[in-house]
């Protein structure tokens, strides 16, 4: 098995105090994305299910970077991932940026605008692009990536908003969630 990352950019930045958190699009199932992949539905949202359990106890957490091997290094860790829901084929999620020493180094990438966030995990794609059943989703993780300028416009938008970015974001996951529930 292979180990497959994706990224997005299509997220936001919110700022509670001395606490950031990255809200926003985590992955996206039936597309497919800049890999050339397609993750069906069925199984990210197979893969989401086994991750809520972590995400309740407080245990899931994600790195500055992707890692080669697919096992969560806690010294690399800059994430703990709080939410993670569904509108549609869309996956939403809520990562708070933790107070460690990749932590701080994602702050400071984040306020430059050059940090994304990326699935991590294992399995096979077939020829056709469509991720295998086989496939089990880690977690998510930060990466950089300068080459991609509206990542960049993203996070200086989102962080200049400050309040009334954080008021607009919980009243657009709240509105997903209604029409999610529908």
């Amino acid at each position: 098995m292979a180990l497959l990352l994706e990224y997005s950019t299509d997220y936001g930045v919110t700022v509670k105090g001395d606490n950031l958190f990255i809200e926003g699009v985590f992955a996206k199932a039936m597309v497919k994305n800049e890999n050339s992949r397609v993750y069906p539905i069925a199984l990210l949202e197979r893969e989401v299910s086994k991750l809520l359990p972590k995400i309740e106890n407080k245990q899931l957490f994600g790195q500055l970077n992707h890692p080669e091997e697919p096992q969560i290094d806690l010294s690399r860790v800059a994430i703990r991932i709080d939410e993670l829901f569904w509108v549609k084929n869309e996956l939403f999620g809520k990562a708070k940026v933790l107070d460690t020493p990749m932590g701080e180094i994602a702050k400071t990438l984040v306020r430059e605008g050059q940090i994304g966030i990326s699935s991590r995990g294992i399995g096979t794609v077939g020829a056709d692009g469509i991720v295998r059943d086989n496939y089990q989703l880690i977690t998510f993780d930060l990466v950089a990536d300068p080459s991609t300028t509206e990542m960049v416009s993203c996070v200086h938008e989102s962080i200049r908003r400050d309040d009334s970015f954080e008021k607009m974001m919980k009243i657009w996951i709240q509105k997903t969630r209604e029409l999610n529930n529908k």
